[in-house]
Parts: C-alpha cells; structure tokens; sequence
C-alpha cells in the first residue's frame, strides 16, 4: 500500500458525506489528477462518485466503515492482485518452456556441440 492510497482516503473522509472535488483533493494530497483519477478507477467499491469529478467514501463497503478499515481492505486487495499476477506469470513462464523447451533443444545442442 503507498502512502497516496492513505492520503487519499483520510481526505476523502474528512470530507464526510459531501465529499470532495477532484481539483481539492489534488491540492490537498498533493496528488496529482491524473492519479486520483485511476486510483478511482480502480477502486470504485471504496470511492462512489456523487457528480462528474466529485466523490466521496463508500463506507458500507467494508464492515466497520471507519478510514482505517478501509485503508486495510485495498492494501489487502492490491496484496491479493499482486499475488495472483505472480501466480499467473509463473504459470505461463513455466508451461511456455515446458512446451517449447524440448523442441528446441536438439537444436541448442546441435549448435553447441
């Protein structure tokens, strides 16, 4: 979890039920739009929009609802994604060189040897 995911979420909480404008929220973290904007993206369940660019904290999305839940349920999430990208390259790295593996081989040796 970075550091911008509990700014983010502690400003967006401060702000309560009102929520808070894109513009705002980059000059109080001192994150940039661009980032708000995918992070928002990628967490729609915690960060519900209330008009075009403004947003505001889902906090029936974890049990408690508190900021501190929440901070914990999306570094939990962003654990798990990384885990399964790992999962998943390691699969494919391992059956493309099982399968392309003996195939080449002969020829390796034969230009080795």
């Amino acid at each position: 979890m970075t550091d911008h995911t509990k700014a983010i979420i502690e400003a967006l909480g401060e702000h309560g039920e009102n929520g808070s404008g894109l513009i705002s929220l980059s000059l109080k973290t001192g994150i940039s739009q661009e980032s708000l904007r995918k992070f928002f993206k990628e967490n729609k369940e915690y960060c519900l929009p209330i008009e075009k660019y403004k947003f505001k904290l889902n906090r029936s999305a974890v049990e408690n609802g508190s900021v501190e839940e929440i901070i914990k349920a999306i570094g939990r999430e962003k654990a798990e994604r990384k885990i399964k990208e790992r999962v998943f390259k390691g699969f494919t790295w391992g059956f493309a060189l099982g399968v392309f593996l003996p195939e080449f081989l002969p020829y390796l040796f034969k230009w080795i040897f």
